[in-house]
């Protein structure tokens, strides 16, 4: 049975201020610990706690002990003009990640389109957030990564694979498309979320030690993640791998560390495609078109038991919009944490 879980609303403006202190306390910039902090609280408002404030204390324990270097400058070498290999020099990931986004921005502008390979940084939590920024700028973006590995490939039960997301992101009117999600049937924080919450997951996320399905987050964590749609999930997660982590140059399955504590070297590797669709004859016609085959989508008829059809993205946002305005609902015993942090 599901513990009862003691949650506490808190104004998002006050979320936000001691996540920012909570970061510069730690060594963080005001610059980057607000850029930090705003990614963490994006995913919490977009009802992703397993990206959000969660987090927190992970990279508050990497920064001390030296495993996040909150003063590193990105490594950044130019093999074509399209292609930008990044070592992130063991930055704070989020800070990494955008600061490779606005890099790329810039060069696509010149290129049309732009590929950026990033190692040596840290985790760069929701890859929604760069593909929306981009998206909201008219750029086309892809975003993949890799993590360690808690997910098992389909027909198996060791836990060989990370659970590599997935995040596109297209301009479209009134708001861009986004697509962001796991290549696994559950992300590594949601069961950490689960099990510190005390609630049960369902039966379909995770396998125990034994490979047996289980409800217990725990059982979970000591056995497996199933890969999303079975074998179809299991493909894409081993592709996005193989880019991200074997195109990359970083590490691949088992080897893959740094992203869940702090004890060792964050060696992941991202990999972020970007677009200009006027390059490809698209331009407003692009956005156009794209914005009405979405609002097609979105005024078909429901399915019985539906209320509308969403389009990825548009429930994240009434989530956060509804979060903004009346706080955000956070655990009680997460919410301590930050203000002892």
């Amino acid at each position: 049975m599901d513990t009862a879980i003691d949650e506490v609303i808190v104004p998002v403006a006050e979320v936000r201020a001691a996540a920012v202190d909570v970061l510069v306390r730690h060594g963080a910039s005001s610059a980057d610990a607000e850029l930090t902090a705003d990614a963490l609280l994006r995913a919490d408002l977009r009802g992703q706690p397993s990206h959000g404030l969660l987090r927190l204390r992970t990279i508050c324990e990497r920064l001390k002990a030296g495993l996040i270097d909150p003063d590193a400058e990105l490594g950044i070498t130019r093999p074509t003009p399209s292609l930008v290999l990044v070592d992130g020099r063991r930055g704070l990931g989020h800070v990494v990640a955008s600061q490779v986004t606005e890099l790329m921005l810039e060069t696509v502008e010149q290129t049309g389109v732009c590929l950026a390979s990033v190692t040596n940084a840290n985790h760069i939590g929701m890859a929604g957030i760069y593909a929306e920024y981009a998206a909201l700028r008219g750029m086309v973006m892809l975003v993949t990564s890799v993590s360690e590995t808690m997910v098992r490939p389909h027909g198996g039960i060791e836990p060989l694979l990370g659970t590599n997301p997935i995040a596109i992101g297209v301009p479209a009117e009134p708001v861009p498309f986004i697509l962001d999600m796991s290549t696994a049937a559950s992300s590594i924080g949601k069961l950490i979320e689960h099990r510190e919450a005390g609630r049960s997951i369902p039966d379909d996320w995770a396998v125990d030690p034994a490979g047996l399905p289980t409800t217990d987050p725990a059982a979970g964590l000591a056995g497996a993640i199933n890969p999303y749609g079975g074998a179809k999930g299991y493909g894409l997660a081993l592709a996005v791998a193989l880019l991200a982590g074997g195109l990359t140059g970083a590490a691949l399955g088992p080897a893959v560390t740094g992203t869940l504590d702090a004890k060792d070297v964050c060696n992941v590797g991202d990999l972020f495609v970007m677009a200009a669709p006027s390059y490809f004859g698209g331009g407003e016609s692009f956005v156009t078109r794209v914005s009405g085959y979405l609002d097609e989508l979105r005024a078909s008829r429901p399915a019985p038991g539906f209320e509308r059809v969403l389009i990825p993205g548009d429930r994240g946002r009434a989530q956060e919009a509804a979060a903004r305005a009346s706080g955000l609902r956070l655990r009680s015993s997460l919410w301590e944490e930050v203000k002892a942090l």
